[in-house]
């Protein structure tokens, strides 16, 4: 028995686009200049890491001037 699977494409999370125009896929920014591939971290990406960095830091420092009491 030969089983047949269908894939269906959403309209509204599909869309053709250039790769020169750049695209954004699994967190990272694919983007073509003349022959050179750009893939580079989504901005997004790279934003949310520099909260949590901040965040991060945050709460050790703090708790770095409670011991220093």
């Amino acid at each position: 028995m030969i089983n047949f699977h269908v894939k269906v494409l959403s309209p509204e999370k599909t869309k053709s686009t250039y790769i020169r125009d750049g695209f954004t896929f699994l967190g990272q920014t694919f983007r073509k200049e003349g022959n050179i591939l750009h893939i580079t971290p989504a901005k997004e990406g790279v934003l949310a890491l520099v909260r949590e960095v901040g965040t991060f830091d945050q709460k050790i420092s703090r708790s770095t001037d409670a011991h220093a009491d």
